[in-house]
């Protein structure tokens, strides 16, 4: 669960600020593809979260970050992001790697 003192950070990177809203928007993409009895919205919101996140990862230092409040929070993201990755991916019957 991402904390109080998480949330009232003032963001100052639009990267983190996408990739919290996406994994906010996890339980409605959840509830729309099952009325919808569409998978391919999972799919699709999958593959913009590791997209999103990839571009993320490969722009903004994560444990190299100095200042301690970031890199928590962009370690949260990292964690969250996988969690609802293998979420996703378990409810198309896709199994994941425990490593990439």
């Amino acid at each position: 669960d991402i904390d109080n003192t998480t949330l009232n950070l003032s963001f100052t990177n639009k990267k983190e600020k996408r990739i919290i809203r996406l994994i906010f928007d996890y339980p409605q993409i959840i509830e729309n593809s099952a009325n919808q009895l569409s998978p391919a919205i999972i799919a699709n919101f999958l593959y913009e979260l590791a997209k999103e996140y990839n571009g993320f990862y490969q722009e903004i230092p994560i444990l190299k970050e100095k200042d301690e409040a970031s890199r928590n929070l962009r370690l949260k993201i990292s964690w969250f992001t996988a969690n609802v990755l293998k979420s996703g991916m378990k409810l198309l019957g896709i199994e994941m790697p425990e490593r990439m």
